[in-house]
């Protein structure tokens, strides 16, 4: 059998530890200046400002963005309102006993608007390009 040798030591001779990371901390040069100072703080706070994930106002406010709605087409109105009408005959002619395929053919029918308007709608639910600077 091999015999697995110990660990390299992290420890000097003399007992102290070594600083593994030495290589990437740094000790950054003092300004004497104190308006570059505040120049570059000015500037990492505008950085901030461009990088927030909400947008807000010159007061620091949330900024809230409300869809403009249009009016639908008239055709389309039209043609919602006549699914609709006979999604309401249907119910009504089902208490009087309806034919189970004409009332399928009549949910399938509003379940193939639903999704034609679910379809025309995906832009909402998709990700959005980022903004490039």
């Amino acid at each position: 059998m091999t015999s697995r040798q110990p660990p390299p030591r992290t420890t000097t001779a003399s007992g102290v530890r070594r600083n593994l990371f030495n290589h990437s901390l740094s000790r950054r040069p003092t300004t004497s200046s104190t308006s570059g100072t505040s120049a570059t703080t000015l500037q990492v706070a505008s950085e901030e400002a461009n990088t927030d994930i909400v947008a807000r106002d010159e007061h620091g406010n949330y900024q809230l963005e409300q869809p403009t709605m249009t009016p639908m087409p008239r055709n389309e109105l039209q043609e919602e309102r006549e699914v609709e009408n006979r999604l309401i005959e249907t119910y009504r002619k089902h208490q009087q006993h309806i034919e189970p395929h004409e009332l399928k053919a009549t949910l399938q029918a509003s379940l193939q608007a639903k999704v034609a308007s679910l379809e025309e709608d995906i832009w909402m639910f998709e990700a959005e390009d980022p903004v490039s600077s």
